[in-house]
C-alpha cells in the first residue's frame, strides 16, 4: 500500500510539473508574504523546530504573485531545508528576493548546477523519507519561470544552503 501511495505521489508531482512548464494563465493577487510565510513554516517545520525559524519579513510586505504557485515554491524550500538542512532556518525578503537559509551541511560544488534538473538527486542517501522525487526544486524552478521570476541557490559545505526566489520588479 506504501508503494501505491509513493507512486501516486510520483504522478502527481509529474502532472504539476507539466502544468507549471505549459502555457497557464497566471492568477495574480496581492499576497502579505509575513502571513503566508508563517503559515508555510506552521505547516512544513516541526514543532520543535518553529522556535529557530527567524522570518524576517516586515508585516506590511506585499507581493503580487499566482498564490497557488508561490506558495508551492516556499513550500517546498521550507520542505527540503527540513529534511537536508539543520536549524536555524531563515527567511527573508529584500528588494524583491525571497530567501530560504538552513544551516545543514550544504550542497557540494559540482551539484549545484544540476539541483534544478527533475529527477536529480545529489545522493540516495539524502532520501531520507523515501517520499522524495528529485522534483520538487525543478518545480520550483517551473514555478518562478511561469511568474517571469527566477531561482538561484547559494551553498557551501558545512556552511548551509540559501535559495532565493527572484520576482520581477514590475510584478
Amino acid at each position: 500500500m506504501e508503494e501505491l501511495q509513493r507512486l501516486g505521489d510520483l504522478v502527481e508531482r509529474l502532472l504539476l510539473l507539466a502544468r507549471t512548464e505549459g502555457p497557464q494563465a497566471l492568477e495574480l493577487t496581492e499576497v502579505r508574504l509575513g502571513e503566508m510565510v508563517n503559515r508555510l513554516v506552521e505547516y512544513h517545520i516541526p514543532e520543535e523546530d518553529q522556535a529557530k525559524v527567524h522570518v524576517e519579513i516586515s508585516p506590511h510586505a506585499t507581493l503580487l504573485a499566482d498564490v497557488r504557485l508561490l506558495e508551492l515554491s516556499v513550500g517546498n524550500l521550507l520542505s527540503n531545508a527540513v529534511k537536508y538542512g539543520h536549524p536555524p532556518y531563515r527567511i527573508g525578503w529584500n528588494r524583491g528576493v525571497l530567501s530560504v537559509s538552513d544551516q545543514g551541511p550544504g550542497i557540494p560544488a559540482q551539484h549545484l548546477p544540476f539541483v534544478f534538473d527533475r529527477l536529480y538527486r545529489i545522493d540516495s542517501s539524502r532520501q531520507h523519507d523515501g517520499h522524495s522525487h528529485g522534483l520538487g526544486l525543478a518545480l520550483v524552478h517551473s514555478a518562478m519561470r511561469a511568474q517571469g521570476g527566477e531561482v538561484r541557490v547559494r551553498s557551501g559545505l558545512n556552511q548551509g544552503t540559501t535559495f532565493e526566489l527572484g520576482f520581477r520588479r514590475d510584478a
